[in-house]
């Protein structure tokens, strides 16, 4: 690896850096020198604190790559599923918006293979770091920034991706209230009103309304609470390895 130390800024006394290894405090000491608790060259302690590996930048877009899978793919089935649950104990005069077009066996198969694969997508997400290590092997650091950290890099992915869900929520949301107003005005296909390409697919009933209103507010957290999902996601960085120096 290639010496990255003149991207560095100098450890001052200002600077909260702590040993990579067993988190002893390192400010005040020289760069040159190594840990007093474990011997850890501070060096190492300053890369890992300023410069992103290859391991936790790849870790971090295959845990976004999952978040998104569950937000915006799986996440409306699992309305589905709790709207159906729901229909099995309340009366039918409130559960009049869930339209089940399928049997309940047929019901419930669909939901245990939803649950096992959600279970697998948790999985992958707990085990990225062991996964990245095992599949990709990736070494080395990755200079975009000296003061671009993997928890900053993940803080802005979930901030793009909070947004981009958000988005298309909102999207979806407007096309859902305009086919409710499009039916509760008897406007249909048969009429003069409008023209066919503004007949709309979506909004058959309010039940439709529930996804991307769920969306919206999970996009909302995933950028106003990035810091405490980060920090959340941190305590994974070494899950299913037995390496800390190259987790994320």
């Amino acid at each position: 690896m290639s010496d990255n130390s003149t991207l560095l800024p100098n450890l001052t006394n200002t600077e909260n850096i702590a040993c990579k290894n067993c988190n002893y405090p390192l400010k005040s000491l020289e760069p040159k020198g190594d840990c007093p608790e474990c011997g850890t060259p501070i060096q190492k302690s300053i890369n890992s604190h300023y410069l992103t590996t290859q391991h936790s930048l790849t870790t971090i877009l295959l845990r976004l790559l999952i978040i998104y899978c569950l937000m915006v793919y799986m996440l409306p089935f699992h309305i589905q599923i709790i709207a159906g649950l729901a229909a099995l104990i309340l009366p039918s005069s409130i559960m009049n918006v869930v339209d089940m077009s399928v049997s309940w066996p047929e019901f419930f198969l669909y939901s245990t293979l939803l649950s096992l694969e959600t279970i697998i997508f948790i999985t992958l997400f707990i085990y990225a770091p062991s996964i990245t290590t095992k599949l990709f092997k990736p070494k080395g650091y990755v200079s975009i920034n000296p003061h671009l950290n993997a928890n900053e890099i993940l803080g802005i992915g979930l901030a793009l991706l909070g947004s981009y869900v958000c988005i298309t929520a909102i999207i979806n949301l407007v096309q859902v209230i305009y086919g409710l107003t499009y039916r509760n005005l008897a406007i249909g296909p048969d009429t003069t009103q409008l023209h066919d390409m503004y007949i709309p697919v979506f909004g058959n009933s309010t039940y439709e309304l529930i996804s991307p209103t769920i969306q919206i507010i999970i996009g909302n957290y995933l950028i106003i609470g990035r810091n405490t999902i980060t920090h959340v996601i941190f305590k994974l960085r070494t899950a299913g390895t037995n390496r800390g120096s190259n987790a994320s």
